[in-house]
């Protein structure tokens, strides 16, 4: 038999003891809670335990960040010495480079009037990221100059260093026997300064990579270190950026996280209103022996006095960028931007165009000329990927049992 509720169509009436609203359940709990006077002083007593610890617990923070502080410092220090033998007698072997492109144009205005207005736009060793390389010809066989004089140096090193030790087992020859020995000339002097100096760039470069790699691996925060050391990474890393071309244009892959500190200190300079308004630049050798204050990054503000003003040729459009990105690091505490991200896409095909301009025409005569001479301007930039395919397609041909590509590497090698 059914209940009555359910024939006549009405809902059951529940009392107030089965369905109770949640504000009274709080209210019931709180005065169970008011009227027991252990519950109050174990929850008081709670409270001050809780603000005891973490009290006690405050230096913690600080403790880690200062000894984080700590080990950044003396892990920079590490490569101090370096830079203080390469910084101020280095040859800066780009700005070499620039002359002597602007001396070959110079010679030959008509022949190549976009390489012409090319060189002319770039007017310092800037902006010499692998996309922006790689994207103008001016900086790309400046680039291939700037490799060969690193392999005139590193040879002339070399060469002297044995001269050298020839000279000082000589010596010890000669007192070993009771005869007087001359004292070491200018020329000797000279040699083993370049000597120190070119292993004094091998080991800041491998000092300066050691330091990057925990930047990158976010052991030392982006903001604490290039916040203290931007100024003093970008001079060191734009003084051996053509050392580390070479080298890796030579084999293997060594010292790459060096240009990249470098793009991160450039766009902090940026995008920190207090050092936009003032330049990063190297103070080094040029070469000929004249000391050369080197433009690494340009201002993109005027300092009047205390107030900051954009500089002429700066847009709109890259000041109202400028202040997003100012805003954006803020948050992310990371540094290097678009330039950083273009230039890790292009990183390995800027190596391998270098490594394969640098190659001999011969591989039987390795001393033989290159594939690209900078000197010869009846190439141009755009002819380097057709090359380079062709070569791959002669290679591929020359692979046993690919038989489908050797009308193709026939026709390249006929070409």
């Amino acid at each position: 038999m059914q209940p009555a509720s359910r024939i006549s169509g009405t809902r059951p009436v529940l009392s107030s003891r089965m369905v109770r609203p949640p504000s009274l359940i709080w209210t019931s709990l709180i005065d169970g809670w008011l009227s027991s006077p252990a519950a109050v002083t174990s929850t008081i007593l709670g409270i001050v335990g809780l603000a005891f610890a973490l009290y006690q617990f405050r230096f913690v923070p600080r403790e880690r960040k200062r000894e984080t502080l700590d080990a950044m410092q003396k892990s920079f220090k590490l490569s101090q010495k370096s830079r203080g033998v390469v910084l101020p007698a280095l040859p800066h072997f780009l700005l070499d480079a620039r002359a002597d492109l602007a001396a070959k144009l110079k010679q030959n205005p008509c022949q190549r009037p976009d390489l012409v207005l090319e060189f002319s736009d770039w007017k310092e060793p800037t902006d010499t990221a692998a996309h922006e390389i790689l994207c103008n010809e001016a900086k790309f066989r400046c680039a291939l100059f700037a490799i060969g004089h690193v392999i005139d140096f590193r040879a002339e090193a070399g060469a002297e260093a044995e001269a050298a030790a020839a000279a000082e087992a000589a010596s010890a020859g000669a007192q070993a026997v009771g005869r007087v020995t001359d004292t070491p000339t200018e020329q000797d002097a000279a040699a083993m300064a370049t000597h120190t100096l070119w292993t004094g760039s091998k080991r800041l470069i491998t000092e300066l990579n050691d330091f990057a790699q925990l930047v990158e691996l976010d052991l030392f925060p982006e903001d604490d270190v290039l916040g203290q050391f931007h100024r003093a990474i970008a001079p060191a890393c734009k003084a051996v950026e053509p050392v580390i071309w070479s080298e890796n244009v030579l084999g293997g892959r060594w010292g790459l996280r060096v240009l990249r500190l470098q793009l991160r200190a450039e766009h902090f300079n940026d995008v920190k209103p207090i050092h936009r308004a003032s330049a990063l630049q190297w103070e080094g050798k040029r070469g000929a022996g004249e000391d050369r204050v080197t433009l690494i990054r340009a201002p993109l503000y005027e300092d009047y006095y205390g107030e900051h003003a954009p500089s002429a040729d700066l847009p709109r459009s890259l000041r109202l960028r400028l202040a997003v990105m100012a805003r954006w690091v803020r948050i992310t505490k990371r540094y290097g931007g678009s330039r950083l991200r273009l230039h890790l896409r292009d990183e390995n095909k800027l190596l391998g165009r270098l490594r394969f301009a640098c190659e001999p025409m011969n591989p039987d005569d390795p001393d033989g000329p290159q594939r690209l001479d900078p000197n010869d301007l009846n190439w141009r930039l755009g002819d380097v990927d057709v090359l380079i395919d062709k070569q791959r397609e002669i290679q591929q041909a020359e692979i046993p049992g690919n038989a489908a590509t050797s009308g193709i590497a026939a026709r390249a090698h006929v070409a």
